[in-house]
């Protein structure tokens, strides 16, 4: 009976944790050259794909160490189908104006990168993979990642 009330409160903390806790997306570094990426956090995205629904935001926040000093960053971001990539529009592609970043961004600095972007209604039903990138004002790639996403609703 005791093991069984142990396993019962574990199951339960183990439940909360995931329903309060962060969502941590499963993420797959597509070249960074210029930073290392230290945490990604999007919301929502509890699962693998990341559930995205029309209609709705999705927020992106990243952290990363550079090795190099940066004075411009401009966001990329494409949508991966069946091996094409198809280029997305996102309404801040200046990093150093929209997304939390002051420029010049010295080496050796930890910096937060935050952005979102809407779900658009007219996007169908499907399974793909978000590649987003920053690239400096070399064209060298700051950080890339890639996720597993689907559009529903």
């Amino acid at each position: 009976m005791a093991r069984l009330i142990h396993v019962l409160a574990l199951a339960l903390c183990v439940g909360i944790s995931v329903i309060l806790g962060d969502p941590v997306p499963v993420f797959h570094d597509c070249g960074s050259k210029v930073a290392k990426i230290d945490s990604i956090n999007i919301t929502p995205c509890a699962t693998e794909p990341c559930q995205l629904v029309k209609g709705q935001n999705v927020s992106v926040v990243l952290e990363f160490t550079t090795n190099k000093q940066i004075t411009k960053a401009s966001a990329v971001v494409h949508a991966i189908v069946l091996d094409v990539r198809v280029p997305h529009e996102i309404p801040n592609p200046d990093a150093c104006k929209d997304s939390g970043l002051k420029c010049p961004i010295a080496a050796g600095g930890t910096y937060n990168y935050t952005s979102s972007l809407l779900v658009s209604k007219s996007y169908p039903p499907i399974k793909f993979v978000v590649e987003w990138k920053l690239q400096d004002q070399d064209g060298d790639v700051i950080w890339c990642f890639q996720v597993p996403a689907q559009v529903e609703g």
